[in-house]
């Protein structure tokens, strides 16, 4: 197949190595015309492979991103993780502590900044003990309740982002059961 349009010779040398005056640089690759495929359908073809290359690499960047998230969500989740303990004294301490004191501040600022990242207390007393919120460490009958109830709670549980970071340890009230006669 023929085109009236021809394509010129293509050289391409290494500029990286120095050449003498007048010497010729040594030629790395070449393209010839009839090496070249020619016409629409090659165009096209180099169309859709440009395509299909920037799709694979728009797809390379979004699961880059991703993955970058999760990283940063994950060390993100550690550093919290490792904070609970350090709430949970304060907690203990200001349950033993008379009055206003820079402590609690303390504890509220530092609830507040972890709060800000996505901590979330998950309510527990007088609620409905779900089993994926509430880690169940003493249980009592009790004909006040209809269903199993929190009715006190030794460990605060945590959420971040919506996700369980620790359960809340506590004390479930639950129907009492009647006796076959």
């Amino acid at each position: 197949m023929s085109d009236s349009y021809s394509r010129p010779e293509v050289r391409v040398s290494d500029k990286r190595i120095r050449h003498d005056e007048g010497e010729q640089p040594e030629v790395v690759a070449e393209i010839l015309p009839d090496e070249t495929p020619e016409g629409e359908e090659a165009a096209h073809n180099y169309l859709e492979d440009l395509q299909r290359l920037q799709a694979e690499f728009d797809n390379y960047r979004r699961r880059m991103m991703h993955q970058q998230t999760q990283v940063t969500e994950r060390a993100s989740a550690r550093l919290i993780e490792r904070l609970l303990p350090v709430l949970d004294n304060f907690e203990r301490a200001l349950a033993h502590e008379e009055g206003d004191s820079g402590m609690e501040l303390v504890y509220r600022d530092l609830l507040a900044a972890l709060q800000s990242e996505g901590l979330e207390v998950i309510a527990s007393e007088g609620e409905r003990f779900d089993p994926y919120l509430h880690e169940a460490v003493e249980s009592h009958e009790d004909e006040s309740v209809t269903e199993p109830t929190v009715t006190k709670v030794y460990r605060t549980g945590y959420r971040l982002k919506g996700n369980v970071l620790r359960p809340a340890m506590v004390v479930v009230a639950r129907p009492v059961e009647s006796s076959p006669e």
